[in-house]
């Protein structure tokens, strides 16, 4: 096994950079060695726990780094905000993100010089039409690439960074250790210089680049009083903040940039030269803009050179006006999506799911190895078996066993990089790429089970690491177990944290079929026992599923009402690639979305119960034991929004009870449910509104104050314009403290 200490096979070497990058690629062999490492000394001392628990950590982070990884080489924007998590109560004193008592997030430290760029590849349509959709895919891993290499050719010493995919075609670099505006500029312009190319196409990419200070939008963050502890939804709203502003600025720069590239190209090739790439890849750009025709721009260019208009000023109004428009017409577009699935799922029949049967009181026997175990290590034990093939003495027999491990480590490759090594089950990504190949065949019934785990947790937490992992164990054995004795073809996959998918070939019956199997055999199992490490808060649990459907029908009502209210950007749905991978991506959020009701009904009725047993108030420990269940589903009992006073009311009123429908207890649970489901969207749309505003004029008071410090050093001759910057600057700051103070009041209010 190769290290950072051991030079590797230029090839391999080349293959890990492909795959992840220069910094990548080193953090990987750095994770494989320590793997190794940790491997070897458990073995050494297998009784030694503690060298066990390494192990395993060293493993899961390098399976987490695999993870972490797009197509294109850059880490997914999910480990950005994991880093930004690790900021929050940093280990070091004054270093970091800290949350304060009057909802704000205070910036220190090494934080605190945190550059971030945001980088667009433009014209990715040019790419695909000129060479496919290879080619545009391959622009977009050049990109990323060069990106990189750019960063690190002109980065201080002693700084570090991270290229981040921020959607689609767009990218987060993150830089600290960047001690003043010149360097971070520096970077900018290096950046702005690249034309990342592809063999076959005319011409590189264009790159947009939108340069800003992780602490700008730290300084946007504002917690209503009951979040003043919770670091998880400050990084939230960080994270969130971080990719408005970043979106915000870029889609102004694209503007600018599409702008200065069609001015350019009219004065060396005329109309006529450039009317056709107009056309065909720039001008929806302009719509709506007051710039929608070539004639418009030929026009505002040949009135700046006569100076009659300042195309610079022109340019930056509409720039920001059609940022506005983009992230407005976003906002709209969202919440029709959500009020369209909403719409389409009420008018389907309730999905009949079995309830689980009763049971007698057993502990769950935890599988050694579950179905996809078992299938990565026969593929193993496969290649080990053919790996001394080549001591035969024929040349025919030598070219036989080279065939043999060839297949065999072409099997072991197929299988396990897909899998999570602590269920075996497969990943997210098999996950989609088997939902799109079912969805391309016109006509193929297919359908998703969303299977959301409950109290994991509560299993890690307070049960114990060793709990949490049976617990996961227990969880992928009934969902593979569940296909064969519902009879259905289908794969289960963990799709990330408590959520799993199930995606099946069949309909809604075939869905249902499989959801009712999940119920029965999780009963069969029982409960997850204590183990070494549980705390007294601990009590043995059985597993809680819920469970959200989507089948193919249903996603295609979804997808056309979607398509007809122009959901879709022009190119998102050419070829049936893309439309496929649109569609997965649609039945997931349907399917999703479909269990939300249930599960919060679920586990208020699970708590109920558990409020009601006798021993909860004769029993110290077990009180303990459901306290602390309850503290658990503070989120799916919408506790910040009255879920914790109103479970204890329905739990004291006796006369409240049946959980079947139409019944008092379960229609009771289903109003207070519904509502609070109607309030968290309307309180989610309003927080998103907010945001965005206060994105809005952050950009507003950046710019007035670029151009009135501009003025100030030129002359005092432009004494009227100085002063009505500076009105319109007090303004813009007196509409931000505002928002800031409202949204903060609105927030404690709901």
């Amino acid at each position: 096994m190769t290290s950072e200490n051991t030079p590797q096979p230029e090839s391999k070497r080349s293959n890990l950079v492909e795959h992840y990058g220069v910094s990548g690629s080193q953090e990987f062999s750095n994770l494989r060695e320590a793997e190794r490492r940790s491997r070897e000394a458990a073995e050494a001392s297998p009784d030694d726990e503690e060298l066990a628990d390494r192990l395993e950590l060293a493993k899961l982070k390098l399976e987490l780094f695999s993870y972490d990884h797009d197509n294109a080489g850059a880490f997914k924007f999910n480990r950005f905000g994991r880093e930004l998590r690790g900021l929050f109560n940093g280990p070091e004193e004054g270093e970091g993100l800290k949350l304060t008592m009057d909802g704000r997030v205070e910036i220190m430290g090494k934080a605190a010089d945190r550059r971030l760029l945001a980088v667009n590849m433009a014209e990715l349509d040019r790419f695909n039409a000129e060479g496919g959709h290879r080619a545009g895919d391959a622009a977009l891993k050049a990109t990323a690439h060069a990106i990189e290499e750019t960063v690190v050719s002109v980065l201080p010493e002693g700084a570090t960074y991270g290229v981040f995919r921020l959607a689609g075609n767009e990218f987060l670099i993150s830089v600290e250790g960047v001690g003043d505006d010149e360097d971070a500029a520096r970077i900018e312009e290096s950046l702005g210089r690249l034309r990342p190319t592809v063999p076959g196409i005319s011409e590189g990419a264009p790159l947009s680049i939108a340069r800003f200070d992780l602490a700008e939008a730290v300084d946007m963050v504002r917690l209503p009083s009951r979040d003043v502890r919770n670091a998880d939804e400050a990084n939230r709203e960080t994270v969130e903040m971080v990719r408005r502003l970043g979106g915000f600025l870029l889609e102004a720069e694209k503007f600018r940039n599409r702008a200065e590239r069609v001015r350019v190209m009219l004065s060396e090739k005329g109309r006529d030269g450039t009317a056709k790439f107009f056309d065909a890849y720039l001008a929806k750009a302009f719509k709506g803009s007051g710039l929608e025709t070539l004639a418009d721009i030929e026009k505002l260019a040949a009135e700046g050179t006569a100076g009659k208009s300042d195309w610079d000023e022109v340019i930056e109004r509409l720039a920001l006006e059609a940022a506005r428009q983009r992230f407005g017409t976003e906002r709209e577009l969202e919440d029709v999506r959500h009020d369209i699935i909403e719409r389409r799922l009420q008018e389907r029949a309730t999905p009949s799911i079995m309830p689980p049967p009763p049971t007698d009181d057993h502990f769950a026997e935890v599988p050694l190895r579950t179905a996809g175990q078992v299938e990565v290590e026969t593929a193993r034990e496969l290649l080990e078996q053919v790996a001394d093939g080549d001591s035969s003495e024929t040349r025919k027999d030598v070219a036989r066993y080279k065939l043999l491990r060839e297949e065999a480590r072409r099997d072991l490759f197929q299988k396990e990089p897909g899998r999570y090594s602590g269920t075996g089950l497969l990943l997210r990504g098999p996950y989609y790429a088997r939902t799109q190949e079912a969805l391309k065949e016109a006509g193929r019934e297919t359908s998703v089970v969303f299977v959301d785990m409950g109290f994991l947790k509560y299993f890690d937490q307070k049960g114990g690491r060793d709990v949490g992992d049976a617990a996961l164990k227990v969880a992928a054995d009934v969902l593979e177990q569940a296909l064969t004795e519902a009879g259905v073809e289908g794969e289960a996959y963990r799709y990330g944290g408590d959520e799993f998918t199930i995606r099946i070939d069949g309909g809604q019956a075939e869905a249902e079929k499989v959801a009712s199997a999940v119920q029965r055999l999780k009963a069969e199992r029982g409960r997850i026992n204590r183990g070494k490490r549980s705390s007294d808060e601990y009590a043995p649990t059985e597993l809680s599923f819920n469970y959200g459907i989507c089948n193919r029908s249903l996603m295609e009502k979804v997808f056309a009402d979607l398509k007809e209210v122009g959901y879709y950007d022009e190119g998102v749905l050419e070829g049936a690639e893309r439309t496929a991978n649109a569609q997965a991506e649609l039945m997931t959020v349907i399917a999703d979305k479909s269990l939300e009701e249930q599960k919060a009904r679920d586990r208020f009725a699970l708590l109920v119960e558990k409020l009601r047993d006798p021993a909860y108030g004769s029993d110290a420990t077990r009180r303990s034991q459901v306290d602390s269940l309850v503290s658990f589903s503070a989120k799916g009992i919408f506790s910040e929004q009255g879920g914790a006073e109103f479970l204890k009311l329905v739990a004291e009123d006796s006369s409240l009870i049946g959980n079947q429908p139409g019944e008092p207890l379960n229609e009771t649970i289903r109003e207070f449910v519904q509502e609070k489901i109607r309030e968290r969207s309307v309180t989610e749309r309003e927080r998103r509104d907010r945001m965005d505003q206060l994105v809005d004029l952050h950009v507003q008071i950046h710019r007035l104050s670029e151009r009135l410090d501009e003025m100030e050093s030129r002359s005092d001759l432009q004494a009227h314009e100085i002063g009505r910057l500076r009105r319109e600057l007090d303004a813009a700051h007196e509409e931000r403290r505002r928002i800031l103070e409202s949204r903060r009041s609105v927030d404690e209010a709901a």
